[in-house]
């Protein structure tokens, strides 16, 4: 009788037992992985993903998922500090819109009861409203040439 099969067979079944453990730790740690970067995503927290492997593939993996996690969050910050910058500039505009506007209305008031006043003090009006009603253009032309 041949002892090899004996000897071979156990030797197998423990390299066998080794693979599947090894292959059911990487998948665990997978699935914890995909776990935690699930959860950061969802509640859009500033967190890193941190798995614990031994494996040098996986650690690969988190550190390039921690650096688009990183780029992700640079990219949300600029975002927001964007839109707040577009915010204030819109709320500048409008105030500097509406102050000429007010100052115009002015004019177009004095103008439309200009029965009582001069034709000298009627044609500074006209001047004034001229040189505010550029000055509004060159507003609008300032906001144009920004917003492109």
């Amino acid at each position: 009788m041949n002892i090899i099969p004996y000897v071979i067979i156990p030797v197998l079944l423990i390299v066998v037992g080794w693979q599947y453990l090894s292959r059911q730790k990487l998948k665990s740690e997978l699935n914890e992985l995909h776990k935690n970067l699930a959860r950061i995503i969802d509640n859009e927290t500033t967190e890193k993903v941190l798995v614990q492997t031994n494996y040098y593939t996986v650690r690969n993996l988190l550190l390039q998922v921690n650096r688009l996690l990183s780029y992700n969050q640079r990219v949300i910050a600029d975002f927001k500090r964007t839109k707040e910058s577009l915010r204030k500039m819109l709320s500048n505009m409008s105030h500097d819109l509406k102050t000429p506007m007010t100052v115009i209305l002015g004019y177009v008031e004095k103008i439309k009861k200009s029965d009582k006043i001069s034709k000298e003090e009627h044609n500074e009006t006209i001047h004034r409203l001229h040189d505010k009603t550029l000055s509004v253009i060159n507003l609008m032309n300032q906001f144009l040439i920004l917003s492109k």
